[in-house]
């Protein structure tokens, strides 16, 4: 074996909360309703899958797609630096 990869996004990171703030700023950004609630949905899912619950069945462009998942993500990476 030459490599081992370890998944600790929410094992030994706890990311719940920033991970929650950057779906809250995208929400908040593009006018999708956005709680608590709805982020439950979205816990222990790829992004990919976690961000087709988060459009609530809106429909984007592949680019657009693209754009909005890299602003989450710069704003979690963001919540994390603090």
């Amino acid at each position: 074996m030459t490599a081992l990869i370890f998944d600790l996004d929410g094992v030994v990171a706890d990311t719940s909360a920033a991970h929650y703030r950057s779906w809250q700023k995208l929400a908040n950004d593009e006018g999708i309703a956005f709680d608590p609630t709805a982020n439950e949905a979205l816990l222990g899912r790829t992004r990919e899958e976690s961000f087709d619950i988060f459009l609530q069945g809106r429909v984007l462009q592949p680019s657009d797609r693209a754009a909005w998942l890299a602003r989450k993500q710069a704003c979690f990476l963001h919540e994390l630096a603090k």
